[in-house]
This record gives structure tokens, sequence and C-alpha cells, in this order.
């Protein structure tokens, strides 16, 4: 049957056995490409008889003049990609124009125009049907893939194409090692489609291309294709999550929160790509060498692996040493994944915090010697003036508010130096909110601080619902209140307290809450609180610069 574009139905056009340009036997339908995927063409496996050797049969029936200028424009695109080379890019053999009898296609008499582009077959797997079968793919892997893949659009993109179709469908796996990209400006002309045509003189051709490229990278490290970022089909991949908080309804969740094990940086770079928008100080995601550039910075040095979360997609399985150096010399090789990490044991800081285990023994010892003089290690009494500050002081509200260095002192500070803090990011977080600032948070400077990573919105890019500072007492501590000094004023930030350690937030109640209107805060909780654990849980970020982030340049913690 005919469509308005002029372009007619392959089946029964074209059968098993025919030959194109005398040369070209057809073997097999390999898949059609719906208008979706493409416009209405077929691919087959073909066997050019002069070479001996099996090619890829692009071909295109038309009818009409509209029909025509598609296939003139179907020609001219496969023309202009044979001219490009590049060991990634699936090379073009062929291209022509010829008739085949109208009666196999219901037409009483004449022809129907046939237009067809013969290429490299590649005896592998797409990428989607990769990772549907093995799943998701180690990190390095994944970028290694992907900046092959991004060297060949530069190339592309410098002759003056684009090739407007970026999907899981059109990167193939090799049986050999390596990737191949298909269909280098081919897609990008074909009628029925339902993705604008763009070109390399297009503001946004290239920068589509890599956008594109960044959802690839999205699927590789997830098994999923993030639907709401791009406009090209899955391939037939599950549709990556989206927020649920109000404000970030419908926005990407990044592939760290999908599945765990994406260095911070990778995840970040790859969401600015996808949506370079989020970001004004993001660097240059836009072309082939700013992204390829921006994940060499992502993997050097390699982040550490962050421990699986509880619950997702099948995680991914290690790769053997020998399959990375391969794989980084143009093979991907089939056991490049990671294995799936086990669970951590909560609470981390029994791994944390083992070099302190002969410091805990030695305070032991102390405290026994103290506990003769009637005083608790880290405490330190107050004089009589901050006593009587103390008294005028107890009617503060729970629901925090003026910072603590405008009020009066409630209790007898516990002294941190030697207390067990931890970053706590529980799922869907990562894990790791920059554990290795944590010591500025309670080292008696305002001039450090421990910040939270940056993010899209004041709710953490709907992705979760906070990060925090967990203290670890070691026993069962009553609490008066704690005061914090904040890098930013607009800091929404709970106290939260459990008597053992919780792998999630759902673990900890809620002592207090409130919001800095200046650079400080004060949390006070009800009488009568004691807990082993408590935990400072920010909930809101203000906006600085950018990006939204907090920071907490000391906490100080008050025995009633």
């Amino acid at each position: 049957m005919s469509t308005s574009t002029g372009v007619r139905s392959l089946r029964p056009l074209l059968l098993a056995g025919d030959l194109l340009a005398d040369r070209y036997r057809l073997v097999r339908p390999v898949e059609p490409s719906t208008p979706e995927e493409g416009g209405p063409t077929l691919l087959w496996l073909a066997q050019d008889e002069v070479l001996a050797r099996p090619v890829a049969a692009k071909v295109l029936a038309v009818v009409g003049r509209r029909g025509t200028a598609s296939s003139r424009a179907f020609l001219e695109a496969a023309a202009a990609a044979g001219a490009v080379s590049h060991p990634v890019l699936a090379r073009v053999y062929d291209a022509a124009l010829e008739q085949r009898p109208a009666e196999r296609a219901g037409r009483p008499a004449g022809e129907v125009d046939v237009a067809y582009v013969i290429s490299e077959w590649v005896e592998g797997a797409t990428l989607a049907a990769d990772l549907a079968k093995d799943g998701p793919w180690e990190p390095d892997e994944a970028v290694a893939l992907v900046t092959e893949v991004a060297d060949a659009l530069a190339v592309a993109h410098a002759a003056g194409l684009v090739h407007g179709r970026v999907h899981p469908g059109n990167v193939l796996i090799p049986r050999g090692g390596g990737v191949k990209l298909t269909d280098l400006a081919v897609s990008v002309v074909l009628p029925d489609r339902a993705v604008p045509a763009l070109r390399a003189t297009d503001p946004d051709g290239p920068a589509a291309d890599i956008r594109d490229l960044a959802a690839v990278l999205y699927a590789l490290l997830t098994a999923r294709w993030p639907t709401s970022a791009t406009p090209q089909p899955s391939g037939g991949l599950p549709a990556a999550p989206t927020g649920r908080d109000e404000r970030a309804r419908g926005k990407l969740i990044s592939p760290g929160q999908v599945l765990a094990g994406v260095p911070r940086a990778l995840d970040t770079t790859i969401v600015r790509a996808l949506d370079p928008t989020r970001s004004r100080n993001a660097p240059d995601l836009t072309s082939a060498a700013g992204f390829c550039d921006a994940l060499d910075r992502t993997m050097r040095p390699p982040a550490p692996v962050r421990p699986a979360a509880p619950a997702g997609p099948t995680a991914p399985r290690h790769a053997s040493p020998a399959s990375s150096s391969t794989s980084r010399q143009g093979g991907v090789p089939p056991d490049r994944r990671m294995a799936p990490s086990e669970n951590p044991v909560f609470p981390p800081e029994v791994v944390r915090f083992l070099p302190l285990a002969g410091v805990l023994v030695l305070l032991l010892v102390i405290g026994l010697v103290s506990y003769n003089t009637g005083r608790s290690i880290g405490e330190i009494p107050l004089t009589a003036e901050q006593r009587a500050e103390q008294e005028r002081g107890r009617d503060r509200p729970s629901s925090g508010g003026a910072g603590p260095r405008s009020g009066p002192l409630a209790g007898t500070l516990i002294k941190l130096a030697e207390v067990p803090i931890i970053d706590f990011d529980p799922p869907p977080g990562d894990g790791r909110e920059r554990p290795g600032s944590v010591p500025n948070a309670h080292d008696e400077d305002l001039s450090t601080v421990w910040e939270t990573e940056r993010y899209d919105s004041d709710t953490f890019g709907g992705v979760k619902s906070g990060v925090g500072l967990l203290v670890d007492f070691g026993a069962p501590t009553p609490v008066s209140r704690v005061e914090l000094d904040m890098a930013a004023a607009g800091t929404t930030v709970e106290l939260r307290a459990a008597d053992t350690a919780a792998p999630d937030i759902s673990g900890y109640r809620v002592l207090a809450r409130g919001r800095s209107a200046a650079d400080q805060l004060a949390l006070t909780p009800a009488g009568g609180t004691s807990a082993r654990y408590y935990l400072v849980w920010i909930t809101g970020l203000p906006k600085v610069g950018g990006d939204f982030t907090a920071g907490i340049k000391e906490m100080r913690f008050l025995r009633g």
C-alpha cells in the first residue's frame, strides 16, 4: 500500500533470491524499519556475488514525485556517508535506484522505484539486544565504547553530516569486539519520521547527536532508556524512571540513582549532557570533543565502586583485567560487565572506622578512670555565666530557628573529636556524599566545610529525600540541642535519632526540624531525648550559583 509520502510497502516488492544491481542477492529480511525507527525501509542480509561477502542492503520503495524526492535524499545521504571514513562507522559500499515490477505491489502494470544502500554487514547484536540479554555494563567499559562512537561522530560532524538517529538499535556490538554505528545520515532523511530531520548546519544538529549518545551511555549503565530526555526509540529497553517529587515530577533520574556503581562525576556529566540547560556552569557537552573531554575527566582517576543498592535492575558483572585492556584497543569482549555487589553491612562505620579500634580501646581505659571523677569523656563543664544562660534558654522551640551564637547554650557541650561521624546517603542515593570532607563539619574551624554534592533543584533533583551526617555516640546519649553553622542560608534540616543503626531514613525518628534564616541554625528536641545514633538530615537545599547545594561548617551537640 502507498502512503502520502509516496513510499510503498516493501512486501512483496522484494523477495529472497532477488538481485540488486545484478550483484547483491537478497538472503533474508533482518528487520523492518517502522516510522518510529526511521522510516518505511527494510534491512536485508544480502550476498555480494562478486566479492563473495555478506553485505547489508537497506531498501526503500517509492512511487510518484514525492517518492522520487525521498529516494533522491536517501541516496544523496548515503553517498555523503560513504565519503566519511572511521573504524566505528559501518562502511557504505554502493547506493543506487532501480525498478521492480509493479504487479508484485498489486499495481496493474508498470514499475516501482526501489532505492537501496549497500553497506558493511556487522555480525553481532544491537546494543538494545545486548543489554536486554546481559544487562548493564561496567562504567569504564561503557565510557570506552561511547568515547569511540563520539570520535566517529566528531569526524562526521566535521564533514558536515549528522547521524540524527543515535539509539540502541543503530549501535552494534560485533562478535569480534569493538563497536559499529550504522545509518550515518541516512535515517535522518527518511520520510514518515517521528523525529524531525536535522542537518549538521542546524544549530541543534550535532548537539542532538551528542545528547542521544549520552542517552546511549545512560542505557549502557542502567539497561534503561531515558525516554524523557530524548525522542529516539528505545529498541525495546524499559523506560528510565523519573522523579516523583512535585517539583521534579517527570524529570529524569540520574543513572547513579537507578543502579549503584556509577561514579558521581560520570553521573553528573550524563545528566547535564542530556539536558545542558540544567546547569549554567557545566562544561561544553554539546560537541563530540567536549563530551569526550568531560568523560575522560570523570574516569581519571577512576572513582571507587559504590555499594549496590538493595533493589533495582540487575547489577552488572565484573570485568576481568584482560577484558578492560582489550576493549580500549577496540574490542568490547562479552565478559566486560560488573558482578552484583553484596548489600553493604550496616552500619558502615564498622568498615570506615576500623583504624580507630585502638583509639577506642584507649578511650575505654580513660573512661574508666574518668568515671571516678563523675565526669564523662567529651564533656566541657559550663561556667557559672553559661549555666545562668542555660536556665534562661530552656524555652527555645523545637522547630529550630535562630543561630546558635545569638542564643544561649542549652547544655554541656559534647566533644566530637573522637566520635565516629559518617556521611549518610541511603537508597535511592548512591551511598556516598563527600565522605572525605566529613571531618570539616566538626573540626572547630569555620573556614572548612562539609558540602553536599550539587543538584538541579532544592529537592535533590527529585531523586532522593535528603542527605546528612550520622553521629554514633556508642551508647544512648541525651541531647538537648544541636547547633549548626551553615555554609548558606535557606537550608532545611531535620534532627533525627535511632537506638540502632538503620540502612534507610525510615529507621530514624524526627526530633526537630528547622530552616536556616541566616548561616546558623539551632535544633532543640523535646525533653528526655536519648539515643545512640543522631542524624543531621538535610532535606532542602539553597541555591548557590547555578546549582543547589548545602554545607555544614560546624555542628555542636549539647547535653541537657
